[in-house]
């Protein structure tokens, strides 16, 4: 899971005009009921909007969801019924709000649905800032880095407001996400972030660098390359498949192409005989100080 910016403060106007508004005041005097409209919260402009700050990747597993793949607006607190509280009636003030609202695939979505686990008091009550005429919302308190939301201890990673969500979670070269913390292990859990096609597709992109190595080092080995040519080899491979990619954020999978390169001694170098090994070592050295 990577750190996604989102400014909270620039609203996409669906979610400002006066449909939306009384739409929010009518989910208020409904609670539970209410049944919201995607109409609004899921409307082209706001799926444009989350498009763009997130790549087009999900903001749980990072699949790519350009190539036609079912994506979702996804609340972070659930607009409806929590799972595994029946008294709770949802974060139903929170349905419109553009701070709750992030973009995930289908798998991710259908998987987490209203599940929202807490550590202590879950917020049931909306804000409210009473006026001579009545009381009305207080939006400002409805946005998930203010106060009244970061006080409730969410049990789910939320890429918008951690400065590093892989504190969380690390990687094996099998593909496999692991978890660092607690939050991380309900995390992979909630949105099954272990699911077969994501360590599929993750150890894909880790075989492929690992066959090329592999390939090259045996030609080295039966004499059809030279000294000189294995090391340029490798290290375009490891610019060109491995750096590059991870530099190119609109690419799937990349904390995971980030710990391919973070472990790179033990992930790769380790994994060959000596010969492999040796080249590898004085190839990654190379980057490291050219890196600076």
């Amino acid at each position: 899971m990577r750190k996604v910016a989102k400014n909270f403060d620039n609203v996409p106007a669906i979610l400002q005009e006066e449909p939306c508004k009384r739409l929010i005041e009518l989910s208020l005097i409904e609670k539970g009921a209410h049944k919201f409209q995607t109409t609004i919260y899921g409307h082209q402009m706001v799926r444009d909007a989350l498009n763009e700050i997130y790549q087009n990747k999900c903001a749980f597993c990072e699949t790519d969801t350009s190539a036609g793949a079912t994506l979702h607006v996804e609340h972070f607190r659930p607009k409806a019924k929590v799972t595994g509280d029946r008294e709770h009636p949802g974060y139903y003030w929170l349905g419109y709000q553009w701070s709750n609202l992030l973009l995930a695939c289908s798998s991710c979505n259908n998987r987490k649905r209203n599940r929202f686990p807490v550590i202590g008091i879950r917020i049931s009550q909306p804000p409210m800032i009473e006026f001579e005429d009545g009381h009305k919302l207080n939006t400002i308190l409805c946005r998930t880095d203010e106060a009244e939301l970061i006080g409730e201890i969410a049990q789910l990673v939320n890429p918008e407001l951690e400065e590093n969500p892989m504190r969380h979670f690390f990687f094996n070269l099998k593909g496999e996400i692991h978890h660092h913390t607690e939050i991380g292990r309900v995390t992979i859990e909630t949105c099954n972030l272990n699911r077969g096609r994501l360590i599929y597709y993750r150890k894909k992109f880790y075989d492929n660098i690992f066959n090329k190595f592999i390939r090259n080092i045996e030609q080295f080995r039966n004499g059809a390359l030279t000294e000189d040519q294995i090391k340029t080899r490798l290290l375009a491979i490891i610019e060109d498949d491995l750096i590059a990619y991870i530099n190119d954020e609109k690419q799937q999978y990349t904390e995971f192409a980030k710990t391919c390169w973070i472990k790179f001694e033990s992930f790769f170098i380790k994994e060959f005989d000596a010969i492999g090994q040796q080249y590898l070592s004085i190839v990654y050295q190379d980057i490291l100080r050219i890196m600076g």
